[in-house]
């Protein structure tokens, strides 16, 4: 799960010294030597020093652009980028759009209430407990009470590790939940005490309300339906539903930056035992405490007693990994560890199930047991894997030119790093690593709140940011080169943007050409019922689709604004659902609805152009003799099954792939698309890859089988089909000029 940034309204100097200075309580083992101690505080200041700096450049960017675009102050601008998640756009949206006049009154200082109105009621001043101020959390005195909501926090409790402690990423107030939180409300003459509990059946976090004077008690699995349950036992109440976080104190900037400095130093001392350099093996021979070791062997008893007996020792890895979820401060490599010492040096006998094997070889079957792309192999029909390892054989030494850590190595493989990755925690592995670790069911809850969107390359994002920062004028030719290879998630819609010419290169009239065509759009009909309500029924199916619907639950309606608006400005134009499937990556990619709407306009005039030149019947006969010459067993396959082409080629070469391959994998080949002058002429090149690539899949299935497989394509190496793309053309052309000689 992503971690947002909420102490970004502290200075970007307090955030440091906020997370670096406290002292890890481990560094006190008595059996800790000095070097020990050195090395690991040098690594954990050096990645968080990298990782802050990162921040600090970002933060005070985003500043800027919020100051430069509205009327806030530098410090009304930190606090609306915190409320928002660290996205400027939100933030001028919801200072611009409807409810603007609520969210401005949320950044007014907290300072309005005065000192003295503390002091009347007894409660302590809110400057004394500003988060900077403390070393650790447990040096904060309670109770205090919040500048802003008005809650007497009695606990802060103490930070749980399950993802489901985290409130939900879209909401407006994203932070930790502790565990045995405690606090205090007084509404309507009445004192209420608010805490924060674990329930016993789902182990997730139970909210409740209790009435001090009455002892009545309400619950729920989230801040506001305990609330909302008091609101509806009152029937002067006129209010049902109000908001449980800010009741709870969660959307008072101290509180959240009381969480944060809560998570970050938890994170310091778990890195300790999760993140293990060079020459640190230390870290796997600390000494275990017996009742560490009683509930080591309890939970492998447990798990030995529920694994089937139908799957042998040699087919699966035992689960350390699982079973140090159990063990605070253990992780699944501490577990064998000591698990295999026990066994080999006598003081237990081996386990039925649980066999001694060495650490490196759960790596190797681990390695084994995934395609050369880094994921997990699926069924017979789709694990043959042949020409990708033959390829990755071909290419494994081969030197990266854009590595800017040459000499570094993986701190998991112990290999040197040819493509160095960073998590959004500052840690870096390469790429390639990252992605065995997120593949795997063992390690399945090792990094909780990284995916593979949320690592982003060391070998680009740099360049990519150079670039963007340009402040008179952006070089498209470099933007261009750098994108062919592949643009990180984070700047892939601000480049996209640049890349369709949607932004122009020249920055000196940028947000006066931007104001005029947001003007323009907001003004731009967009209803109609009946385009509406099919775009609506598409983006339903299309959600159902993705593995990650999530990310499109609450933006559903940009698709109709923008499909919307399309269509009433191109009325000669029919409706397609396809629509949906060009406008989807720019919906994921850019945060903007205007930006969507032109992006999207601009794909769509390109491939109208084309296709109106070029007649689809015609296009679908060229491609057959491309095929034909290209990959003439498989050619002859499909005739054999009698696949009919016009099935799949003709959405195929139409609409760029948009409905047929993984998400993922489309806004892998776009990028390439929108780098280079002839997308279009590329495109059928690319469908020949696809189908390259697929070949031995293809040829083992039956007609309705081939034809399920092309109108839903799986997961492809991209990087691999689209250098195959060129080579493909590049060879049809020389066959083209050696026959005309």
């Amino acid at each position: 799960m992503t971690r947002h940034n909420p102490i970004a309204i502290l200075p970007q100097q307090q955030q440091q010294t906020s997370i670096l200075c406290p002292t890890p309580n481990f560094l006190e083992d008595p059996d800790m030597t000095e070097e020990q101690r050195q090395i690991i505080m040098k690594r954990i200041h050096e990645v968080r020093s990298k990782y802050e700096a990162f921040v600090e450049k970002d933060i005070n960017q985003k500043i800027q652009t919020i100051i430069f675009a509205s009327d806030l102050s530098e410090e009304e601008a930190r606090l609306a980028l915190s409320l928002c998640h660290d996205d400027e756009h939100e933030v001028l949206n919801k200072l611009a759009g409807k409810g603007a006049r609520g969210f401005r009154s949320l950044l007014q200082p907290t300072s309005c209430i005065s000192g003295e109105k503390y002091i009347e009621d007894g409660y302590s001043s809110p400057s004394v407990h500003s988060a900077e101020e403390f070393d650790s959390i447990d040096e904060i005195e309670v109770p205090f009470t919040l500048p802003s909501t008005r809650t007497t926090v009695i606990s802060l409790g103490c930070y749980h590790k399950s993802p489901s402690w985290w409130s939900s990423p879209g909401s407006l107030y994203h932070h930790p939940i502790p565990i045995n939180y405690k606090a205090k409300r007084i509404e309507s003459n009445t004192t209420y005490i608010m805490s924060i509990e674990e329930d016993l059946t789902t182990g997730n976090p139970l909210f409740r309300i209790t009435n001090q004077a009455t002892k009545q008690s309400f619950t729920g699995s989230s801040p506001t339906k305990p609330w909302t349950m008091v609101c509806i036992s009152h029937s002067s109440s006129r209010a049902t539903r109000i908001s449980g976080p800010l009741f709870f104190g969660f959307s008072d900037p101290l509180l959240q930056q009381l969480l944060t400095k809560m998570v970050k130093e938890n994170d310091v001392e778990e890195y300790y035992y999760r993140f293990v350099g060079e020459s640190e093996t230390f870290c796997c021979e600390k000494e275990w405490k017996d009742e560490e070791r009683q509930i080591l062997l309890s939970e492998i008893h447990r798990f030995c007693g529920s694994v089937s007996s139908s799957i042998s020792d040699s087919d699966v890895s035992f689960p350390f990994g699982l079973i140090a979820r159990n063990i605070p401060n253990r992780t699944g490599f501490q577990c064998q560890y000591e698990y295999n010492r026990l066994v080999t040096t006598g003081q237990i006998s081996e386990l039925d199930g649980c066999p001694v094997t060495s650490l490196r070889v759960n790596y190797d079957k681990l390695v084994k047991s995934m395609s050369s792309n880094g994921q997990i192999k699926r069924a017979r029909k789709f694990s043959s894997q042949k020409e990708d390892d033959k390829w990755n054989a071909k290419n494994k030494a081969k030197f990266n030119p854009w590595n800017p850590l040459p000499n570094m190595k993986d701190a998991i493989t112990m290999e040197y790093m040819n493509e160095p990755a960073i998590s959004p925690d500052g840690y870096v592995c390469d790429y390639k690593t990252w992605i065995k670790i997120l593949h795997s069911h063992e390690s399945k809850d090792t990094c909780p709140r990284i995916d593979q969107r949320t690592l982003e390359m060391s070998t680009l994002i740099n360049e990519f940011e150079d670039i963007l920062n340009a402040e008179v004028y952006i070089d498209l030719d470099k933007l261009r080169e750098l994108s062919r290879h592949g643009i990180p998630i984070k700047v892939r819609g601000e480049v996209w943007k640049y890349l369709l010419g949607v932004n122009p290169a020249d920055r000196s009239q940028e947000l006066t050409s931007l104001k005029a065509k947001y003007d323009e759009y907001y003004n731009i009909e967009k209803e109609n019922a009946d385009i509406i309500k099919r775009v609506r029924g598409e983006v339903s199916r299309y959600q159902r689709k993705m593995k990650n619907a999530d990310a499109f639950s609450h933006r559903a309606n940009i698709f109709e604004n923008v499909i919307g608006a399309h269509m009433n400005r191109n009325r000669d134009i029919e409706y397609q659902p396809t629509f949906v499937y060009l406008c989807g990556p720019f919906v994921y990619c850019i945060k903007n609805e205007p930006d969507v709407y032109y992006c999207f306009t601009r794909l769509m005039a390109i491939l109208d152009e084309y296709n109106s030149t070029y007649n689809i019947n015609e296009r679908v006969a060229n491609f057959m003799t491309l095929f034909r010459a290209v990959i003439p067993d498989l050619c002859n396959y499909f005739e054999e099954e009698e696949v009919n082409i016009n099935e799949w080629a003709s959405s195929w070469l139409q609409f760029l792939l948009a409905k047929e391959l993984q998400f993922d994998d489309l806004m892998r080949l776009w990028d390439t698309y929108f780098s280079i002058p002839d997308p279009i002429e590329l495109h059928p090149y690319v469908c020949l890859a696809v189908l390259k690539h697929t070949k031995e899949n293809l040829e083992e299935l039956e007609q309705s089988e081939i034809r399920s497989l092309l109108l839903r394509l799986p997961s492809l190496d991209m990087e691999q089909v689209i250098n195959q793309a060129f080579n493909f053309r590049h060879e049809i052309m020389e066959r083209q000029i050696s026959d005309s000689l």
